[in-house]
């Protein structure tokens, strides 16, 4: 594209000494994330069906059994209800 800006992905500077550390930030001060849906402003009766859907499901012994599996704790179940 004529005149259009181009952007690399790739560093600029390769800086393979610069130190570098993790940080392991404790679960009480992560923000929880939230998963989404995004509907037409018309499907409303759809976004009710999935409202009410999640509402049964989320915070369910099915539900939580499930995040378990994958390594979620009940309380982090719970920060995102």
């Amino acid at each position: 594209m004529p005149g259009a800006m181009r952007h690399s992905l790739t560093p600029r500077v390769n800086r393979p000494d610069a130190p570098l550390a993790v940080v392991d930030v404790p679960i009480a001060e992560q923000p929880p994330a939230y998963g989404s849906f995004a509907f037409a402003k018309e499907s409303r009766n759809l976004r009710g069906a999935i409202d009410g859907a999640l509402a049964s499901y989320l915070g369910s012994p099915e539900h939580r059994a499930l995040m378990s599996r994958y390594g979620f704790t009940a309380a982090e179940v719970d920060r995102v209800l």
